[in-house]
């Protein structure tokens, strides 16, 4: 069966079980439910980004003497990111085809074309300013455009981020449990997981 916007990736590598406690926090079903076991993942993956985000906001001195003295916390910066658009092109097999387009509106919009429950477009509301800040605190993220090698054969995923002032930096990197890059992989996971979570209207549903 084809994915569908509200089913998490099946590519999660494997992980250290998360209490039910955290699963309950974000909404989710606990790990010991087998047909959510992916989508928990990703949530984690999700829960775990935002997290480090918030980290960063708040920072420690250590004084002359050795001791540690927090210094004020920072808000998080504004989104300088304007747009993100995680793409599936899928590969020689039947890998899921569809596109996933966050606004800084707040807008959302998903484009399934092949191998996915739900094919056409649809629409739907997130919050933009969370996983822009996130990206924005990635180094590896920000800093150029990339054309990474794919396996033959190999899925071809592509996530383009939109700055406000239009330039965009592109990342065509493989799928897949064997991709290198880690920071890539858990983008990608990132806007999976939110697109999981979005309520889709259909605009031209097939």
């Amino acid at each position: 069966m084809g994915r569908s916007p509200n089913t998490a990736l099946h590519r999660t590598p494997a992980a250290a079980p998360l209490s039910p406690v955290s699963f309950q926090t974000f909404g989710a079903s606990t790990p010991q439910d087998p047909m959510n076991e992916v989508i928990w993942r990703t949530i984690a993956v999700a829960a775990f980004a935002l997290a480090t985000a918030a980290c960063a906001s708040s920072t420690t001195r250590i004084g002359l003497a050795g001791s540690a003295q927090p210094l004020a916390a920072k808000p998080l910066s504004e989104a300088r990111l304007s747009e993100v658009r995680l793409e599936r092109r899928g590969c020689d097999g039947p890998c899921p085809i569809y596109s996933v387009t966050l606004k800084g509106d707040g807008r959302a919009v998903w484009t399934g074309l092949a191998n996915v429950d739900r094919r056409g477009t649809y629409t739907g509301a997130i919050d933009f300013q969370q996983v822009a800040v996130w990206l924005q605190s990635q180094p590896t993220m920000m800093n150029k455009s990339e054309d990474l090698p794919i396996a033959v054969g190999g899925e071809w995923v592509v996530l383009t981020m939109v700055l406000r002032d239009h330039t965009e930096i592109v990342k065509r990197f493989g799928g897949g449990a064997g991709l290198d890059r880690l920071d890539l992989w858990a983008a990608a996971e990132v806007v999976d997981g939110i697109a999981s979570r979005v309520h889709w209207e259909g605009v031209s549903a097939e």
